[in-house]
């Protein structure tokens, strides 16, 4: 993971899970810059503006207020410029039918929230090895 800087982009409205994931991503490799939004509206308004670089991976939470996840995934994949960017949702569900349908709206993978810090680091570095350093 070391030497190229890497841009991850958390989209979760919890700020409890966004500082654990901080903490993870952080231990996972100091150089990797972390984007947060803490909901669709600014993370639309994050991906749109043109002073943004892009992520080179989205994780998004299904449970959001107003806008779900899964309907802001489908208006990431709409997006001309994010089409190419892998999007792993980030839940606490693990139900069957949230997955399927993650991945039926073009998802690239799904992981379920943890109690555990160092399950959520080997998740990172599992989907950043797959989708971002292949």
């Amino acid at each position: 993971m070391h030497g190229s800087k890497r841009i991850i982009f958390l989209i979760d409205d919890d700020p409890d899970d966004q500082e654990i994931f901080q903490q993870a991503v952080q231990k996972i490799d100091p150089k990797i810059r972390l984007v947060q939004a803490f909901g669709a509206d600014e993370a639309l308004a994050k991906m749109t503006c043109s002073q943004s670089e892009l992520p080179d991976i989205i994780f998004l939470d299904i449970n959001m207020p107003r806008i779900s996840g899964l309907q802001l995934l489908d208006l990431i994949k709409q997006m001309p410029q994010c089409q190419h960017i892998p999007v792993v949702m980030y839940s606490t569900s693990s139900r069957p039918e949230d997955i399927r349908r993650s991945t039926e709206r073009g998802a690239a993978a799904y992981i379920t929230k943890h109690c555990s810090f160092d399950l959520l680091c080997k998740d990172i570095v599992l989907v950043l090895n797959k989708f971002v350093l292949n």
